[in-house]
């Protein structure tokens, strides 16, 4: 995958925006297991957001195929400061998580 949207990058965002950093290592993995699905998936929707019919088209192609280069062209391309768009994206997603899992907490 690019750069841009190395999952071990994503992964140490979300860890730090949800701040589990003084949790044991076994809760670190399970809130991050359960975090990074939905908090990626929110990113890469916000992404397709900012592209073309034709660009969403390319990106969901070459999502399926693997082709990372292409798919980082494509964010290059579209989003200008992409790197800060996508921090953002993720530090917005994670606040969501946070909220319903906090939620989920006090109903439990």
């Amino acid at each position: 995958m690019s750069d841009i949207l190395d999952q071990e990058i994503l992964k140490k965002e979300i860890f730090e925006a949800l701040g589990v950093a003084k949790m044991p290592p076994e809760s670190q993995e399970e809130v991050l297991a359960a975090a990074a699905g939905p908090v990626i998936q929110s990113v890469t929707l916000a992404i397709l957001e900012k592209l073309s019919a034709d660009d969403q088209n390319a990106f969901k192609e070459a999502s399926e195929a693997g082709e990372s280069e292409t798919i980082e062209k494509l964010i290059l391309k579209n989003i200008p400061d992409s790197t800060a768009f996508i921090s953002a994206e993720v530090k917005k997603a994670v606040a969501e998580f946070r909220t319903l899992f906090e939620q989920e907490l006090s109903e439990a």
